[in-house]
């Protein structure tokens, strides 16, 4: 997955050198990439440099732009190919290993992962026993996903 972040003015999301160049030609990852939530700046360019999955979807947005580009000559249709085929790899490879004779228990895993959430929430540290905040009173949410989660 690759972060929001910028390393020398450039997006890791279009960071060829970090994505392809180290990640699958030096460390031989043979997996797909995937934004972070909403890391994509530019889709075509994220996908030249190794970027395979945009999270979420941008509703056929980030799709446009891949097709404009592989019909300006901008990205070339064989690096679109092989972004696909590192896709489709994952998930033939999880069909392969369905076990066919597996069940869960839905509600039983909604309930531990409640339990989980419930019992990591706090990662702030308690200094001065500031927390929990009172009920009344005013706080700030700073930042950009305060104004648009």
């Amino acid at each position: 997955m690759c972060a929001y972040n910028q390393l020398n003015g450039e997006y890791y999301a279009e960071n060829k050198r970090l994505l392809s160049d180290i990640l699958k030609d030096e460390w031989g990852y043979e997996g797909f990439v995937v934004s972070d939530w909403g890391a994509v700046n530019e889709r075509a360019d994220g996908l030249a440099a190794g970027l395979e999955l945009e999270m979420p979807s941008s509703s056929g947005a980030g799709e446009l732009k891949i097709v404009e580009a592989v019909k300006s000559g901008k990205l070339s249709e064989k690096k679109l190919d092989a972004s696909v085929e590192r896709i489709l790899n994952i998930v033939f490879k999880a069909v392969d290993s369905k076990k066919s004779e597996t069940s869960y228990d839905p509600e039983a895993h909604h309930q531990l992962a409640r339990e989980v959430a419930r019992e990591s929430m706090m990662l702030l540290k308690n200094e001065d026993g500031i927390l929990p905040l009172p009920k009344s009173g005013k706080n700030a949410v700073i930042g950009k996903l305060a104004k648009q989660p």
